[in-house]
């Protein structure tokens, strides 16, 4: 397994939204730079508990962001596909 990557710096995390009474934890918004680093970790091998601790967040936060993201550009390709 790879060693753990370093955590992002704090400048680059996103604000806490209000918290949800049906939540157990306070939501925080994705950055731009956090969606970077995430595909960058991706793209080095890292799992969603190494890349989840490198931003802070949980797995599970880590597992549908990815997920959405995916979904996401498949739409956009769909989109420019049929365009063309």
């Amino acid at each position: 397994m790879k060693q753990n990557p370093p955590k992002l710096k704090q400048e680059y995390v996103g604000e806490y939204l209000s918290k949800n009474p049906y939540t157990k934890s306070i939501s925080r918004r994705w950055t731009e730079k956090e969606i970077e680093y995430l595909f960058y970790l991706v793209q080095n091998g890292y799992n969603n508990q190494q890349i989840a601790t490198a931003l802070n967040r949980t797995p599970t936060s880590i597992q549908i962001k990815r997920k959405r993201l995916i979904s996401y550009v498949i739409k956009l390709y769909q989109k420019l596909e049929i365009k063309q």
